[in-house]
């Protein structure tokens, strides 16, 4: 039971806010598939049109696999869109939450807080609140 609070300190989010939700829309540039969180570089477009690399951590891999996720789906150049919670300070780095590839596929980066679909139909009061729907366009 001593090791369980360390292992929660390390998977803990506290590292990023997570009130700034934020969309990134770029090219990856590597995908760095490796324990115990792999993560996605993108070359993220900005609104003056010049670009800025930012890192974003998400599962380690065996939790992306159990996503769907390939490594092949994720080719430099590959045109992403990223829904993410940047981390404290200055850094171009932030905590993945999804991501969206060109053609339309989504996938989850983390099992915290994914919950599968109801087989009994909509909860009482009716569908969840979209959880990506504060997200706001990085600039």
């Amino acid at each position: 039971m001593g090791v369980l609070p360390a292992a929660m300190a390390h998977h803990a989010p506290s590292g990023f806010n997570q009130d700034s939700r934020y969309i990134f829309k770029g090219e990856v540039r590597k995908f760095a598939w490796v324990n115990p969180h792999a993560y996605l570089y993108v070359d993220v477009l900005k609104a003056d049109g010049s670009k800025e690399l930012w890192g974003f951590e998400t599962g380690g891999p065996s939790t992306l696999n159990r996503n769907g996720w390939k490594i092949a789906d994720f080719p430099a150049g590959a045109k992403v869109t990223v829904y993410a919670n940047t981390e404290r300070g200055d850094k171009k780095n932030a905590l993945m939450r999804k991501v969206r590839l060109a053609d339309g596929r989504e996938f989850g980066s983390m099992d915290i807080g994914v919950a599968p679909p109801s087989a009994a139909g909509a909860p009482p009061g009716g569908p969840p609140k979209d959880p990506y729907a504060d997200y706001v366009e990085y600039k």
